[in-house]
C-alpha cells in the first residue's frame, strides 16, 4: 500500500512539474507615440497602413525617410533651408522647395535669393 501511495505522489509530481506555467511579463507602457507619425500629422497626414506621410502639397512620403530629412543635423543644413525654416516655411529636403505660412510652394533656394538680395 505504501508503495502505490508513493507511486501517485510521485506521478503526481511528475505531472505538475512539466505542467506548462505561464508567466505573465511586464509589458511596461508602450504609449509612446511614434515620433515620425506625429511629424507628418504636424505636416499633413499619416497612414498607418503604409506608414506614409500624405504632405500637404500633395506628395506622399516614407514617414522615417521625410523625419529624417527634416531633423538633420543643423550643421547639415543649407542657408535656403535655414531661411525657410527661419520665415516659418516646411522645407522638404527631397525637392528642395520651401512651404510658406501661406501655403505658397517655392523653390528653396530661390526664396533665399530672393529675400537676401531685397535685404542687400
Amino acid at each position: 500500500m505504501k508503495s502505490l501511495v508513493s507511486m501517485t505522489v510521485l506521478s503526481s509530481l511528475a505531472l505538475f512539474g512539466c505542467a506548462k506555467s505561464e508567466v505573465v511579463k511586464d509589458e511596461g507602457k508602450l504609449n509612446m507615440a511614434n515620433p515620425a507619425a506625429v511629424f507628418c500629422e504636424q505636416h499633413g497626414s499619416y497612414d498607418l497602413a503604409t506608414e506614409e506621410c500624405l504632405l500637404s502639397s500633395g506628395k506622399s512620403v516614407d514617414a522615417w525617410t521625410y523625419y529624417r530629412e527634416q531633423h538633420s543635423d543643423s550643421n547639415d543644413k543649407s542657408q535656403a533651408q535655414r531661411y525657410c525654416e527661419a520665415t516659418e516655411g516646411v522645407y522638404e529636403a527631397t525637392s528642395q522647395q520651401c512651404t510658406l505660412a501661406n501655403g505658397d510652394v517655392m523653390d528653396a533656394m530661390q526664396y533665399f535669393r530672393d529675400h537676401q538680395a531685397s535685404n542687400n
